[in-house]
């Protein structure tokens, strides 16, 4: 009965523990790695800046998203990042980068 017990306890820690990472490090990892591509792609005049900006204010959303204790609130967060990557992905399939960018940035 003891060893139910405890198994029982390591995998009801185990769902909280995946629960947290879930809520605050996919958010974190995922918004650090937007930042630093839209910063990129905005220093390197790949794409228009207003692309970049968008990206970047999206990608801050994403991580304040963790911060929302509302979880009607969540989705509306995560719409701008959603509708950027959309967008850039379509921009990029028929304009494709810009040519004649600065080659030492």
């Amino acid at each position: 009965m003891g060893v139910l017990f405890l198994v029982a306890m390591a995998g009801e820690l185990f769902r909280t523990v995946r629960a947290d990472i879930v809520t605050y490090a996919v958010p974190v990892f995922f918004g650090v790695g937007a930042i630093l591509l839209y910063v990129m792609l905005c220093k390197s005049c790949l794409v228009p800046k207003y692309i970049a900006v968008w990206g970047l204010i999206a990608a801050l959303a994403v991580m304040a998203n963790m911060f929302v204790p509302m979880s009607e609130l969540k989705p509306l967060l995560a719409l701008p990042i959603i509708a950027n990557e959309i967008y850039l992905g379509i921009y990029l399939l028929i304009k494709g980068f810009r040519k004649g960018t600065p080659a030492n940035v």
